[in-house]
């Protein structure tokens, strides 16, 4: 049996000679590659010594082979050494990275194999909100790097929006924040070329400008007086007045501020969800040509400022499905991204309708684990895999794996590694990857977890919501309790179905879905999920991690059950408090209060071990008004 190699290689075969690693590993490394050399280093050092030659008879050579892909590589171990075959540079890294993986598993002899390998999507990317409070810091970020080329992705976005990037020219609006700076991008940026990464600005241009539009100074340029409502609680107006040309001025002047510090040829305008497009100021011009007409002439406008900047423009695709006529008015050097986050989005259907518009298209699934608390796994696994799948059938440039924070970003970063890993599975083209896969790869490369237990217990708290009374979309029950907070008695029923039925508001399509989910409706299993936890605990109990951050993904988890606990006996007490003894009900809010104190106490150090403290107050503002509820 071989080695195994993740995300799965497309062809290996076991020869059966075996290559001996010597003290000095020699490598013949092409001037072409001499980039890759720091990396060579790293992935060849272990316990031995590593010379880099021209030498035509070294350990580890590397072949151009023209015929290759342009990320395409090929290993081949034999008694005599290794050979990596190679067209492109990012080819030969991918060679190093499976050639790593391959080391890290033998003690000294490489057994003997045949690798042919490349990816089945051009673009293989992740995007991480940085938006909603939590600013990670730039050594975390370069560690999302790490990660993420160790599962060949070659692409990575920021998403931007109010102040969480440090405009030059608008100094004033971020001076009391700690956003992430142009410097900081600039290193970034470098970092990510080195492991074969690309680095695309992301930032929000029409709709999400609500921190903006709260400036005095720019609260004229919203489109509309007041926001939309959103479970029962009124949202703060968020979209740009499309027909005002200040508008266009305004995110112009952001873009040429963000430019400079990156070297992509690529800008993800975004503009997606503008809710209030057509329904203030420009209520009558709306009503005579439809909202489609101000939306599609504002992306004209921006797509000529863009590309006068030598850009290719990336849009966020949720309008246009509404409006699919319109693709053919789209104009040339466009990508769409197009963003569904349920495992019945439908990917399939849009992935053929803009192939058959000949629009270039990127899908774009979801991590499932913002406003969640412990993720949603299941959903996960069938949402990344639906796109990954259309994107291959229909031609589509790639797949962007999204990571959003919504509702204050509590969920900690080690949620994302298994959507991660899944994603890169699916995206190479391992439609069909086994969970054992995913967790074995984490569990050595990523946490070096010596008892395998890590991975399989973050899936598993990706299961919990499994016990609520139905599936919610895009967010889990019990972090829906966090943002409710304790509901006088009798109320959480109505309050549960107007939570769900408030996304309406935002798709009336999706009334038929919402009344099917509904229709599965059962109780909550409050013992189950306890039980559940708990039995994880005890799993955590032999993990045996290390490296440098062992402690850290230790305290993590940690919190991230006794936060699970908190939310589970919240929901608890909001659904059945009218049928709980007085003793039941005071026992309860006993643990409530308990466990709140620790993850008030704990919460703060694990945030800024990756984080800048900017936003961390926000994160836990649910617990903290829980908390207050039950001292009033």
């Amino acid at each position: 049996m071989g080695p195994k190699i993740f995300p799965k290689p497309k062809k290996m075969e076991m020869t059966g000679e075996a290559f001996t690693v010597p003290q000095v590993v020699t490598v013949s490394l092409p001037e072409e590659l001499n980039t890759l050399a720091d990396i060579l280093h790293e992935t060849l050092k272990g316990k031995n010594t590593v010379s880099v030659s021209k030498d035509e008879e070294a350990a580890v050579r590397f072949l151009r082979d023209e015929a290759l892909g342009d990320e395409a590589y090929g290993i081949v171990v034999s008694g005599d050494g290794v050979r990596i075959s190679y067209r492109t540079r990012q080819g030969a890294y991918y060679g190093l990275v499976t050639l790593g993986q391959i080391l890290r598993q033998c003690d000294g002899t490489v057994p003997g194999c045949d690798i042919s390998d490349g990816p089945s999507l051009a673009v293989r990317g992740y995007m991480l909100d940085i938006s909603r409070g939590k600013v990670a810091s730039l050594d975390d970020l370069c560690g999302y790097v790490d990660r993420l080329a160790g599962m060949k992705y070659n692409q990575l976005q920021l998403y931007v929006e109010g102040f969480s990037f440090a405009y030059p020219s608008f100094t004033e609006v971020w001076k009391d924040k700690m956003p992430i700076t142009g410097e900081e991008i600039r290193y970034l940026d470098a970092y990510c070329k080195a492991h074969g990464i690309e680095l695309v600005p992301n930032q929000n241009s029409l709709g999400h400008m609500s921190a903006w539009i709260a400036r005095e100074e720019y609260k004229d340029l919203a489109e509309a007086d007041r926001g939309m409502e959103f479970m029962g609680k009124a949202v703060p107006v968020s979209t740009l007045d499309a027909m005002d040309p200040r508008s266009l001025d305004l995110v112009t002047a952001m873009m040429d501020d963000m430019i400079p510090f990156f070297s992509s040829d690529k800008f993800n305008v975004n503009l997606d969800e503008p809710f209030e497009l057509g329904k203030g100021k420009n209520k009558a011009l709306t009503e005579e040509k439809g909202e489609e007409y101000l939306y599609m002439d504002y992306l004209k406008r921006l797509h000529e400022r863009v590309t006068a900047r030598g850009k290719q423009m990336y849009m966020w695709g949720d309008i246009l499905a509404n409006h699919p006529e319109k693709f053919s008015e789209l104009p040339e050097g466009i990508t769409v991204l197009d963003w569904g986050y349920e495992a019945f989005s439908p990917f399939e259907e849009h992935a053929a309708k803009l192939q058959e518009e000949k629009v270039p298209f990127i899908l774009c699934p979801g991590t499932s684990t913002w406003t969640t608390l412990t993720g949603r796994t299941d959903n996960m696994r069938e949402n990344i895999r639906n796109a990954a799948k259309a994107a291959i059938a229909h031609e589509g440039e790639g797949v962007l794996l999204t990571a959003w924070g919504d509702g204050g970003h509590l969920e900690y970063e080690l949620l994302n590694d298994g959507p991660i890993a899944y994603a890169s599975a699916y995206m190479w083209g391992d439609l069909d990857v086994a969970e054992e896969a995913v967790t074995d790869y984490l569990n050595q490369f990523v946490y070096r977890d010596r008892a395998n237990e890590l991975s399989q217990i973050l899936l598993d708290l990706g299961r919990l919501y499994h016990y609520e009374e139905f599936p919610m979309v895009n967010m889990t029950i019990a972090s829906m309790n966090l943002m409710m907070g304790i509901l006088p008695e009798g109320v959480f029923p109505n309050a549960l179905e107007q939570g769900i039925r408030g996304i309406q508001a935002l798709a009336p399509s999706a009334k038929g879905m919402i009344d099917a989910i509904l229709a599965q409706k059962k109780d909550f299993d409050y013992a189950g999920a306890m039980e559940a936890i708990r039995a994880l605990e005890s799993r955590l109990e032999k993990a045996e991690l290390s490296g440098d951050k062992a402690e850290l993904l230790k305290a993590e988890v940690l919190n991230i059950f006794r936060i699970a606990k908190f939310a589970q006996n919240v929901h608890y007490l909001n659904a059945k408090g009218m049928s709980m003894s007085a003793e039941e009900k005071a026992g309860v809010k006993a643990d409530i209060r308990a466990l709140g104190r620790e993850i008030q106490a704990i919460h703060p150090g694990l945030w800024i071990a990756r984080n800048r403290i900017h936003g961390m107050e926000d994160s836990i503002a649910g617990i903290q008004n829980i908390m207050r509820q039950l001292e009033a």
